[in-house]
């Protein structure tokens, strides 16, 4: 059976708001973990809690990369939905985190850039503008109260502000799905 455009302006909403919360669970995790950092402050203990700390550092890299791929995906099924508001969030994120994307493909072809075959070469070593730090789109900068994926993307500002607008982006799947019950149309799945 073949989708209604209400179904499909509720399918791109629904899977918003998933990735929405997808950024802010991911988020809180990594907040938590680069607080778990701060007991191996003490180098004295280092050596025999290594294995830990090798541990901790996997889960922060893999947990900040599904946190990019997340950004990614809700702006996507943003894009998709014909509203002005899911509209001015994707403007307005894509304004206040110019280089999500840029950080997103870096991180998921790390390998290439590692070996220089990047597409975005020259953008995959960044240096910060009052020159604190030097960083690739794999590493990971904690400093003055920035947690920076890539030295370029700041996971607080992005839980700030996905926290601000998840309201608007719930408010955006509840829409549409009253739309589409007041019309009588039965959800079908997507087509494959």
């Amino acid at each position: 059976m073949k989708r209604s455009i209400m179904q499909d302006q509720w399918y791109a909403s629904a899977n918003a708001k998933q990735w929405a919360m997808g950024i802010l669970n991911e988020g809180n995790m990594l907040v938590n973990i680069s607080k778990e950092f701060e007991k191996f402050f003490d180098l004295s203990d280092l050596l025999p809690r290594r294995d830990e700390l090798d541990k901790l550092r996997i889960l922060q890299f893999t947990n900040e990369t599904f946190f990019v791929i997340a950004l990614n995906k809700l702006i996507k099924w943003l894009d998709r939905i014909d509203n002005a508001e899911a509209t001015r969030i994707v403007n307005e994120f894509e304004a206040k985190f110019t280089l999500y994307k840029n950080v997103r493909n870096m991180r998921e072809h790390d390998v290439e850039y590692y070996f220089g075959e990047g597409d975005k070469q020259k953008e995959f070593i960044v240096q910060d503008r009052s020159k604190r730090f030097a960083a690739d789109a794999s590493s990971t900068i904690i400093l003055d109260g920035e947690y920076l994926i890539g030295g370029m993307l700041d996971v607080n500002k992005v839980i700030k502000y996905v926290t601000e607008n998840i309201d608007a982006i719930n408010g955006l799947e509840h829409k549409f799905m009253q739309k589409i019950v007041e019309s009588g149309e039965l959800l079908d799945p997507p087509d494959s």
